[in-house]
């Protein structure tokens, strides 16, 4: 379900962390770090679709944005432009109503 998706990316992201730390290429941490970050973003679009109550919605996303890995991956995620900018400041200030409005209103 969606939450068995996201338990999948946080080990995942882990996971890439250990090997890039492994091998030495933490220069590269940036990009697992924007890829994990997508992922809570496509995770968010599909709890805001699917979920019909409002209050357990919001919950849920607060989960995420508690989780350790999504604090790593805010950290270190390019801002690629304004928007994401935006997106993550909420995320790491967890204001998950404004990041319902912003995903609800973008494509």
């Amino acid at each position: 379900g969606l939450d068995q998706r996201m338990t999948s990316a946080e080990i995942m992201y882990k996971n890439e962390i250990d090997v890039l730390g492994n091998y030495k290429r933490m220069d590269l941490l940036p990009y697992a770090a924007y890829y994990h970050y997508r992922e809570i973003l496509a995770h968010f679009k599909e709890l805001s679709k699917e979920m019909k109550s409002h209050n357990e919605c919001m919950t849920r996303m607060k989960a995420v944005l508690k989780n350790r890995a999504t604090c790593h991956a805010l950290k270190y995620a390019p801002k690629e432009n304004r928007k994401s900018r935006v997106v993550i400041w909420l995320m790491k200030r967890r204001r998950v109503l404004l990041l319902r409005i912003l995903l609800k209103n973008a494509n």
